[in-house]
């Protein structure tokens, strides 16, 4: 008996001191926590409404681009015999549109007024402008596989480069 306590009570005394030591220990640690995950909620937060404007300046541009393209095209009916609509699997093509008048082909590219050009365009143009271009025609046959083989041609008229390669690509079986 130790100052008229009872080693019974005194022993609980003692875990229950140790037991709210240790309950305030964790209660720090886990406030500094709490706050460093509050912290990096707002930061993910921030973030995101970021990207979030990122995102709707993009959708606004690519709309912007969209009605420039279409009232491009439609200026373009009145300048041109024909008119070739391009489509593509890209999401954002180098080419817009073929033009065709008289005796010259056009390649069509519609942009906002003062609109850069991109990589992929310019290496069009050089592609264009170094005439590296040929008119080619797919034959595809359907039956069972699908070929796609290149028709050679006869010259209309005589060309520097008469490289040309006779490929055959098939879909459905095994190569």
């Amino acid at each position: 008996m130790i100052a008229g306590i009872s080693s019974e009570i005194f022993m609980i005394l003692l875990v229950l001191v140790a037991s709210v030591t240790v309950l305030a220990i964790t209660l720090y640690k886990n406030k500094k926590s709490v706050a460093e995950l509050h912290l990096a909620l707002i930061n993910a937060e921030n973030a995101l409404l970021k990207k979030q404007s990122r995102a709707y300046q993009l959708g606004g541009n690519s709309e912007l681009g969209n009605i420039h393209q279409i009232l491009g095209e439609f200026k373009m009916l009145t300048e041109y015999d024909e008119l070739i609509t391009l489509s593509t699997t890209s999401r954002a093509p180098s080419l817009d549109m073929i033009g065709i008048k008289d005796d010259r082909m056009d390649f069509l590219e519609f942009k906002k007024k003062g609109a850069g050009i991109t990589t992929k365009e310019n290496k069009l143009r050089s592609i264009i402008e170094n005439k590296n271009v040929n008119y080619v025609v797919k034959d595809i046959d359907i039956p069972k596989p699908i070929t796609v083989e290149t028709r050679q041609l006869r010259p209309l008229c005589t060309k520097r480069n008469t490289e040309s390669s006779n490929t055959k690509n098939t879909i459905g079986e095994s190569q």
